[in-house]
């Protein structure tokens, strides 16, 4: 009896023992696990602030500064470098959605006041129409109504136009500031293939895009403005033509979009694929090849990418960011003078005759196209950031 209760009793031991054994080095694996993360956050971090601060981004300062006009968060940083390091470390990026109310609307306050004018003289010459008699008074009146409402309009879209034209200029200028930027931060991260794709294409929205649509787009729509105008005035008829301007343009803007996406998708995908594959036999083949400090270099070179790839991505989201600033304004500006032409179309339409309100109505389309050419210039640019951005986070992911 007293054997068996000894048994017992050592095999509750031994259980206790075993037990304890077990329990008691949980906490300091648990405190040794939270202190190799602390590091490594604390290694990710200073790798964030040393790129960050090494990357030449002095290109990008001015724009940086027509950011902080708009955005008051922006604006708590002395330069782009610490905005990169902030967003990179984490940081929300601002908006922008809060200030198109406050650019819109004085803008085209402004478009209407300079529309009152044409709607006052289309609605006296719709009036005078049916009042006087047929004459060379009539004529004559009604000429200089016409004269009256269609000059004002045609100042409007010839400021217009050249805010486009403006507009696209200053994209492409950015898009060539960026391709280096971009470029180099992919090529520190190991992305050779990917900065080698998609890197000139940003150089290529700076030339090809801008001779498209300052050589082809621009011109069609600024022939179609004027023949909308000399409708207007009476004399020859160019309906037909401005039409073909039109569509040819619209068309024009449709394929040159849709065939730079494509390309820039398709061999974005491609060239991040084969880094990945690249990235991933170099790094086996540290673990393999030394294998006493094969694991110590591949956890730095781990600590290097992730904060390569962060200020790699911040970058972008910056560059996004920056375009958005640059272009805000006069996209605003076309779209609150197309806007104020239909609105003035509406207005004049029940009294005047039919040549004014058609006159308006054409020229808002025609402005429309060239917020359209405005608009695929700055899409091209933010899709092939984009593809940085996930080209060189598919490697890593």
């Amino acid at each position: 009896m007293k054997k068996r209760l000894a048994s017992r009793l050592l095999s509750t031991g031994l259980a206790a023992l075993l037990l304890a054994l077990l329990l008691l080095p949980a906490p300091a694996f648990a405190e040794e696990e939270g202190d190799a993360e602390n590091e490594t956050r604390q290694a990710i971090a200073g790798e964030i602030l040393r790129l960050s601060g090494e990357t030449d981004l002095s290109a990008w300062q001015s724009y940086f500064e027509a950011l902080c006009a708009l955005s008051q968060s922006a604006g708590n940083y002395r330069s782009i470098n610490a905005f990169v390091a902030a967003l990179a470390g984490g940081e929300d990026a601002p908006g922008l959605d809060s200030v198109v109310p406050e650019l819109l609307l004085p803008g085209l306050r402004s478009a209407l006041r300079r529309m009152l004018g044409v709607i006052l003289a289309a609605m006296l010459a719709g009036v005078s129409g049916v009042l006087l008699e047929d004459g060379g008074a009539k004529k004559t009146v009604l000429l200089a109504l016409a004269s009256t409402a269609v000059l004002p309009a045609a100042a409007l879209f010839a400021e217009l136009a050249g805010t486009a034209s403006a507009v696209i200029r200053d994209i492409a200028a950015f898009s060539e500031l960026s391709s280096p930027i971009l470029g180099a931060l992919l090529t520190v991260l190991g992305c050779t293939g990917s900065a080698a794709f998609l890197a000139p294409k940003l150089a290529f929205i700076a030339e090809g895009v801008v001779l498209l649509l300052s050589g082809a787009v621009l011109p069609m729509l600024l022939a179609s403005g004027v023949l909308t105008v000399m409708n207007a005035l009476g004399g020859m008829r160019f309906d037909r033509t401005v039409r073909l301007l039109q569509k040819t343009a619209k068309w024009l803007l449709a394929f040159a979009a849709a065939v730079y996406t494509a390309a820039a998708v398709t061999g974005g995908v491609r060239a991040g694929a084969a880094d990945g594959v690249s990235i991933r036999a170099a790094r086996f083949a540290v673990d393999r090849l030394i294998p006493s400090a094969g694991g110590l270099i591949s956890g730095a070179a781990d600590v290097v990418s992730a904060g390569s790839l962060l200020v790699k991505n911040a970058a972008g989201t910056a560059a996004i960011l920056l375009l958005a600033a640059l272009a805000i304004r006069p996209v605003i500006s076309l779209a609150g003078g197309m806007l104020a032409l239909r609105i003035a179309a509406a207005a004049a339409e029940p009294l005047s005759d039919d040549r004014i309100p058609k006159l308006l109505d054409e020229l808002a389309d025609t402005v429309s196209l060239l917020l359209g050419a405005a608009a695929s210039a700055a899409a091209m640019f933010t899709v092939t950031v984009v593809m940085i951005i996930c080209c060189g986070s598919a490697v890593f992911g």
